[in-house]
């Protein structure tokens, strides 16, 4: 259960302090497949996400686990907090994503080709509040910062995301100092024994 503020692995001058750190403390063993800097780490959420991961502790499971997420046969749930009402109750975002040419922190929708990915999310809206709402997610795609670019590409940035237009005047409103971004819930099959299993950060 990742807490805000904590990077998953070490990048960008952030050396101390990361969840690989911590764990490389608490665990005598842990998976190499992702590398030194990343022992264990089998998928990554950013910063100021908070919410549940699972992690592998050898190489067999983290192959296993990381092929679950490449075939997509995972479930994911993510909460948000977003500004405005959307239009519909729910409905797919289907776009394709490619970082920024003026940040490289920033992705961006653009048209298909090149290196451009294609990125889906499911959204419903859970309940609406009078300048913002409160919406559940379901990537079907595990594209960087996908279901923050795809809230703003929708015209109702997740609060507070500094990134993606976010911040708003009326934000002084709300106590929240980072993205209103959670990882409420994953379903992966247990690696040996194929058993469903989920874990949440409700």
């Amino acid at each position: 259960d990742k807490p805000a503020g904590m990077i998953v692995h070490p990048g960008r001058g952030q050396t101390t302090g990361t969840l690989a750190a911590a764990l490389q403390y608490h665990f005598d063993q842990l998976s190499d497949v992702g590398g030194a800097l990343r022992p264990g780490i089998v998928h990554r959420l950013d910063r100021d996400t908070t919410g549940v991961m699972v992690v592998a502790k050898n190489n067999q499971v983290h192959h296993r686990i990381s092929r679950q997420f490449e075939h997509r046969t995972t479930r994911k749930e993510y909460r948000a907090l977003c500004w405005g009402r959307p239009e519909l109750d729910s409905d797919f975002i289907e776009t394709h994503l490619a970082a920024s040419r003026r940040n490289r922190e920033r992705m961006r929708v653009v048209p298909p080709g090149g290196s451009a990915r294609d990125a889906v999310t499911f959204y419903e809206v859970i309940e609406r509040f009078p300048r913002a709402s409160y919406v559940r997610l379901l990537p079907r795609t595990g594209r960087t910062h996908q279901l923050r670019v795809h809230l703003a590409h929708l015209g109702h940035p997740v609060l507070a995301d500094r990134l993606y237009g976010g911040l708003r005047s009326e934000g002084s409103e709300f106590p929240i100092r980072r993205q209103a971004l959670h990882a409420w819930s994953l379903e992966i099959e247990h690696p040996v024994s194929g058993k469903p299993l989920q874990f949440a950060a409700a």
